[in-house]
């Protein structure tokens, strides 16, 4: 059947213009077999890039998450170390206060206040561990 479809196109149209048809057909068919092979090998490779990128984006979302987790920690010691210092700060006070008030109201104490501290004493205080530890 294809061949009297053939013959009878070739009677009109003459055997090289079928000659023509059936090559341009061919190419055409060979062409679009080209860019079939072409996009399923682009789709490949885009799936490979989408699969880096979502490595990358995981990647990227974990090292957020743990620099958000060591700010917090960061933030937190830095609240604590504050707390802890105004504590201490208030301590101070409480005591400079004191000391001013058994300054006021004892003799004794207002002279002791007043003498001088010995070196090697002050020099034990200085080097104290306790009193220049860092927090």
């Amino acid at each position: 059947m294809i061949g009297k479809v053939i013959s009878l196109a070739t009677r009109f149209i003459g055997p090289k213009v079928a000659a023509g048809l059936v090559f341009g057909l061919v190419l055409a068919c060979g062409t679009l077999v080209h860019l079939w092979q072409s996009a399923i090998q682009d789709k490949a490779n885009y799936k490979t890039q989408a699969d880096t990128y979502l490595v990358a984006l995981s990647q990227t979302e974990n090292q957020l998450e743990r620099e958000r987790i060591q700010r917090r920690a960061l933030s937190n010691a830095i609240e604590e170390r504050m707390a802890r210092e105004q504590a201490a700060r208030a301590r101070a006070r409480a005591a400079e206060a004191k000391l001013a008030e058994l300054e006021a109201n004892n003799e004794e104490v207002s002279r002791w206040s007043n003498a001088p501290v010995p070196d090697d004493l002050r020099d034990w205080l200085h080097d104290d561990p306790q009193s220049s530890r860092q927090d």
